[in-house]
């Protein structure tokens, strides 16, 4: 998975809850999925995660 993909997972998943989900190509993967996790909840990580 590109880190263009990953990038847009989390814009989509953030425009889906109506908020825009900041992401920084140089933080690491965890690193995002816990600022995702902080802001939206666990449901969203998941839904990135299994996609």
């Amino acid at each position: 998975m590109s880190s263009d993909h990953w990038d847009e997972l989390h814009k989509e998943a953030g425009n889906k809850l109506g908020f825009f989900v900041q992401t920084n190509r140089s933080m690491r993967r965890l690193e995002i999925m816990e600022k995702v996790n902080a802001a939206a909840g666990s449901k969203v990580v998941k839904e990135i995660r299994f996609r």
